[in-house]
């Protein structure tokens, strides 16, 4: 049966992927766009654009009030440059008014799910044991700032809001951080850099089940829980780089930072989140019989590198 489901952020890198697997499923697809830019992308996917801004009032209301489905992707753009305490302030207050301006204007007697996307920075750094849903959060990084956001999702929830929570690790694809951190580098035959004096272990998980797992919770998950999204095997961020030079055929060499500078070049903020171990379970998600296209990294970073190489020989 059809799903009328509305995304916020539907033209970004995990919400481009997410529309056309909602699309594919038979979904009927209305994605609010900032711009008339993204408007023709996501129209170019399947789905309907609707223009306008979880910042302000619009016509964007009424069309979300009206949606069955809710996926809520978009964030403040206030990043892409150094992450000053200043501009994580802004990116708080920016995101809790987008998240209320969203929560106000859904009717809880009619909207059958609510997923809310947010980022496993708000558990913070947990050591190298694997950890499930029920860890204390330590928030770390810009974690400290979305402490306010995970407040009100638990405040909407009791007011009646069905609310599910998905908390990401690092989202790789063809068009994330893994293209300018990895994969141009080293295909240009440069160094990769290396943060400090450690490697940190990560959960990450592919773009494609980081979106179908979020349409999959759409359907399966209970009203109230989290939910991590990570694949099957945690991993160091050097291992990344040793698949990408595999793929490329080319050798690893690298470049070490020491943290102190790392954290004046990123910002410190940045460089927290960056530096933290989050060794996650995926266990809760798969208990929901969610099925990996790419259980590790060991198949999914030379899909994506694969990808890219296409792609740059088509340009």
């Amino acid at each position: 049966m059809q799903k009328t489901v509305f995304i916020t952020g539907g033209s970004g890198f995990i919400g481009t992927e997410l529309c056309r697997v909602c699309v594919a499923a038979g979904d009927k697809v209305i994605a609010l766009c900032r711009s008339k830019e993204s408007a023709r992308k996501v129209k170019r996917l399947g789905a309907t654009p609707i223009e306008g801004d979880l910042l302000c009032a619009g016509a964007w209301q009424s069309q979300a009030r009206a949606a069955e489905y809710v996926i809520h992707l978009a964030q403040p753009a206030v990043f892409g440059a150094r992450v000053t305490t200043r501009r994580a302030e802004r990116y708080r207050r920016g995101s809790l008014l987008m998240d209320k301006n969203l929560f106000l204007a859904l009717d809880p007697h009619k909207v059958k799910r609510v997923v809310y996307v947010s980022g496993t920075c708000y558990y913070g750094d947990l050591g190298t044991t694997l950890c499930n849903e029920t860890i204390t959060p330590k928030p770390h990084g810009i974690g400290r700032f979305i402490i306010d956001n995970v407040d009100l999702i638990g405040r909407c929830a009791k007011d009646g809001l069905p609310i599910v929570t998905a908390f990401p690790g690092p989202v790789y694809g063809t068009g994330s951080w893994f293209r300018e951190y990895f994969f141009t580098p080293l295909a240009r035959g440069n160094r990769l850099f290396t943060w400090g004096d450690r490697t940190p272990t990560n959960s990450p998980i592919h773009v494609s089940d980081c979106a179908r797992a979020i349409a999959h919770l759409l359907k399966h998950a209970s009203v109230g829980e989290r939910y991590f999204l990570v694949d099957d095997k945690p991993v160091q961020w050097s291992t990344l780089g040793t698949l990408v030079a595999d793929a490329l055929g080319v050798t690893l060499r690298l470049a070490r930072v020491p943290a102190w500078l790392a954290a004046i070049l990123m910002g410190r903020i940045a460089f927290e989140s960056m530096a933290i171990n989050s060794v996650l379970s995926n266990s809760k998600l798969k208990a929901l019989d969610f099925a990996f296209r790419y259980p590790t990294v060991d198949t999914g970073v030379p899909a994506v590198v694969a990808q890219l190489r296409n792609e740059a020989i088509q340009t």
